[in-house]
């Protein structure tokens, strides 16, 4: 049964600021000087041709056709007698978003009539054992982590990209030592040296064209229907009775009422996204980071990092790189594309899912099981086998 006796105390005590007090207010160098190392480290290496960019590769692996216009080609290829809407659906349509959201599920959800124990079971275990420790984390203001939040955001993106601002500013060189980063102060006179080089662009383009760029992110989109069956106890959704047998599963969750709770569910959606902010800035400075030690360490970081005289950054060529940054991959784009032909689409496009009463449940409920794994490192959803929780 799913329980949350495996949250210890002082991991969720971590969570709770010991003073009331965001960090100051973040220099837009922090920021800069991501752009400029996310540049830096796309560059071609000297000596070496470039490498063919992600959205010239994308150009000339898909079709010029628009999103709407592939999925509608796809399905009827199969089905030549169906009636599909003038304007499709996007993303696939409900019933595809449908699948991939409950197959995230960590509730038994291949098993409708032990749901409803389960979720009795979890909601009593949540409420008695997790929600004292969180209430006082829940009552917080958010605005009083903006800042911080902000500074760990880009704390972590910088070090992902080679170089830790808190030991750039001399304020904490353990996160930098644990990842195995080189010596902050060359790799940052090596970004600055690197940006005084660089010429703002005459004409920086995308090489992949909007309508190519909507059906590159709709086959990435499809990507994770080659795994839905598994959570979900199903055959593959490449079968024939796939869809059979997963209309059958939604009918049996649609019959089953929401239970009662004592927090709504858009309250545990609110504490999911506070426990990852928070989550966030533990993992960029530290166990202690909402200590006034903590906020001191912060501070001193933002304050050198104010005082940094970097090149401007070339705005065009800027954007363009969080343009390329944000692409899909090859790999989900050709995997969608193989979903595409999954029977699961045709219904997708043309009927709409069972209302669910259980619908939001879930969803606060898979959002606050991953903010907590991530934060915790382990899953505080059990099934605990020595749990003694009474039902």
């Amino acid at each position: 049964m799913p329980c949350f006796c495996a949250v210890p105390a002082q991991q969720m005590a971590a969570f709770k600021p010991a003073l009331m007090a965001d960090v100051r207010v973040v220099p837009p160098q922090l920021g800069a000087l991501a752009s400029l190392l996310g540049l830096k480290n796309a560059a071609p290496v000297a000596g070496m041709p470039p490498p063919p960019r992600l959205d010239q590769l994308l150009a000339q692996l898909l079709p010029k056709v628009t999103a709407n216009a592939f999925l509608r080609a796809t399905v009827t290829a199969q089905n030549p007698n169906l009636k599909l809407p003038i304007l499709l659906p996007p993303a696939g349509g409900p019933m595809v978003a449908l699948a991939i959201k409950l197959a995230a599920s960590p509730l038994p959800l291949h098993a409708p009539a032990a749901l409803i124990a389960e979720l009795k079971q979890m909601i009593a275990s949540m409420m008695a054992q997790l929600m004292p420790r969180a209430m006082p984390i829940k009552a917080m203001p958010r605005l009083m982590i903006k800042n911080m939040t902000m500074a760990a955001r880009l704390t972590l993106a910088l070090r992902a990209q080679g170089i830790c601002p808190m030991a750039l500013a001399g304020v904490d060189g353990r996160f930098a030592l644990s990842a195995g980063l080189a010596e902050p102060r060359a790799t940052f006179a090596a970004t600055v040296s690197f940006a005084a080089t660089l010429k703002p662009p005459t004409a920086p383009v995308m090489m992949l064209p909007p309508p190519q760029l909507a059906l590159a992110r709709l086959m990435a989109s499809l990507a994770p229907l080659q795994n839905v069956h598994v959570p979900l106890g199903l055959p593959p959704v490449t079968s024939p009775q796939f869809v059979p047998m997963f209309q059958n599963l939604l009918a049996a969750l649609a019959a089953i009422p929401a239970p009662p709770m004592p927090m709504v569910p858009a309250e545990l959606l609110a504490l999911a996204s506070l426990l990852e902010a928070l989550s966030k800035i533990l993992e960029a400075f530290g166990q202690d980071a909402l200590t006034p030690a903590g906020v001191a360490r912060v501070n001193a970081m933002l304050a050198f990092v104010a005082r940094l005289d970097l090149p401007k950054p070339p705005v065009a060529a800027i954007a363009l790189q969080a343009k390329l940054d944000a692409l899909p991959k090859i790999e989900a784009v050709r995997l969608g594309g193989q979903m595409a032909q999954v029977p699961l689409l045709a219904l997708s496009l043309t009927t709409p899912p069972p209302a669910m009463a259980l619908a939001p449940l879930l969803d606060a409920i898979r959002a606050l099981h991953a903010v907590l794994s991530n934060a915790l490192k382990t899953s505080p959803f059990g099934p605990c086998v020595a749990c003694k929780f009474p039902i």
